[in-house]
């Protein structure tokens, strides 16, 4: 077993928060295979005070200043920069649309060794928040289909969890600073979405009553309730989605986290008017609406134990080398570093559009990425007509996305996935098929460049506290 010191970054709309924590790596392979490390424990070591984040003409992250919090943070917790082998950077929200995000892995690294950094689009950051808040381990302990609304400033971005594994993700423009008031409670800003739904009404979007709010609140949390129930979003509710709708399918019960999270769980307040109020926003009271409204719809509310902030503590990393009867690639392909992987579960016996329809969809959730890696699981000694069934609807996703292909397999049928692969496909453009690796989402892969036939790949998993 080796032990690593990690940093967990994450940079929000409003706040940043440091973390270090100590993670526990350890062979759990059997004698017979090939190593697969996994993290056997965490401790966090240091949580970091909360910090504004530092934001230059609301178009850039200041650079600068997280370098500063970072040194602070540094010295605060007695933890040397050299000791630190890996971290993760997570970036959402507003915070992820600013101009330089992507470029903050190079003007970080040398604060965080094997550095990581995760620009969540809207279903990713709902994954990450679903996974962060204990959603994710309480599907799993309950074996029940779970979704976490992490509902924050301007949306809710939800993550459905069957018995643990990610089933379906999605976001809405539901969120509690999309009305803002004043000390007179005089509304100071509307969101175009919330104008969309008064004009509907005949109503003008600056000077609303407080029936008005309360109404508006109530269509927030009766979208939600319809999405839970499984039934199909109307055209008022297909106004509200972000990207795409989610599956028809019921859930078993509800998490919520974020911080109309929060209020989604607090206890009534004893002066309503002032608790409604207290933030200039609806989030209080559109908190409290949501949960009245699941009651009266009678949906299970499940607590989570982090529903503020399901923070990222750090990234665990292990490498492998993979000899060439385990891969099939194009070596100009590499090196390609910190590409992020998306699982695509497989059935056995399903026709190849749903397949197809399910890559999709899975793809995408990282509309930001340039690369990513799809990891096919549960893909056990297939036969040769699965193969080329497989071979066919990656190389339809390949050609309809634009994106190049990159496979990881959990069993060993790599070369013959490749060589069916190179027939059917355009060969101008290279490929690469690696088996042996069993690989999630919320795992980042280095593919190095090949020396004497194998690859060198370096995993890099986020870790939550929960």
């Amino acid at each position: 077993m080796q032990q690593l010191i990690s940093v967990g970054i994450d940079i929000g709309t409003s706040t940043t928060q440091v973390i270090y924590s100590r993670l526990s790596v350890d062979d759990t392979s059997h004698a017979s295979q090939l190593s697969q490390m996994e993290i056997v424990d965490k401790e966090i070591l240091y949580k970091g005070r909360i910090y504004m984040t530092p934001i230059v003409q609301q178009k850039f992250l200041a650079i600068d200043a997280l370098k500063t919090i970072l040194n602070q943070e540094f010295e605060a917790s007695g933890i040397r920069r050299e000791e630190v082998v890996s971290g993760a950077v997570i970036i959402t929200g507003e915070a992820a649309n600013k101009e330089n995000a992507a470029g903050i892995a190079e003007a970080l690294a040398e604060y965080a060794g094997d550095l990581v950094v995760a620009i969540a689009g809207p279903d990713l950051e709902g994954i990450l928040a679903g996974i962060g808040s204990g959603a994710q381990q309480k599907a799993r302990e309950k074996l029940i289909r779970l979704v976490n609304f992490d509902i924050g400033g301007g949306t809710a971005n939800a993550a459905v969890f069957d018995k643990g594994k990610l089933a379906d993700a999605y976001a809405l423009h539901i969120g509690g600073r999309l009305i803002q008031f004043d000390a007179a409670h005089r509304v100071t800003y509307c969101s175009p979405f919330i104008h969309k739904m008064l004009q509907a009404q005949h109503d003008d979007g600056n000077v609303m009553t407080t029936q008005q709010v309360q109404h508006i609140c109530r269509e927030f949390a009766d979208v939600l309730v319809r999405i839970v129930k499984g039934g199909s979003p109307g055209a008022k509710d297909e106004t509200l989605m972000i990207y795409h709708p989610p599956q028809p399918v019921p859930v078993d019960a509800c998490s919520f986290s974020g911080g109309v999270g929060e209020f989604v769980y607090q206890e009534d307040a004893p002066d309503k008017n002032a608790f409604f109020y207290r933030y200039g926003d609806i989030g209080p009271r559109l908190g409290l609406t949501i949960r009245q409204r699941f009651a009266e719809a009678g949906i299970p509310v499940v607590k989570v134990p982090e529903r503020i902030r399901a923070t990222v503590i750090g990234a665990g990393v292990h490498s492998m080398k993979l000899s060439g009867s385990t891969v099939f690639y194009d070596s100009k392909l590499m090196p390609l570093k910190n590409v992020p992987v998306v699982a695509v579960p497989y059935r056995q016996g399903e026709g190849e559009e749903k397949f197809l329809t399910r890559l999709r969809q899975k793809a995408a959730r990282n509309v930001g990425d340039v690369n990513i890696c799809l990891s096919i699981q549960d893909l056990k000694k297939p036969r040769y007509q699965e193969i080329k069934f497989l071979a066919r609807a990656l190389c339809k996703w390949e050609k309809e996305s634009g994106r190049r292909l990159l496979l990881v397999l959990p069993c060993d049928c790599a070369k013959v996935l490749g060589q069916t692969l190179a027939i059917c496909r355009d060969e101008a453009q290279g490929f690469l098929c690696v088996d042996n690796v069993r690989a999630t989402d919320g795992t980042y892969i280095d593919f190095c460049k090949p020396v004497g036939g194998s690859v060198l790949l370096v995993l890099k998993t986020l870790i939550f506290k929960n």
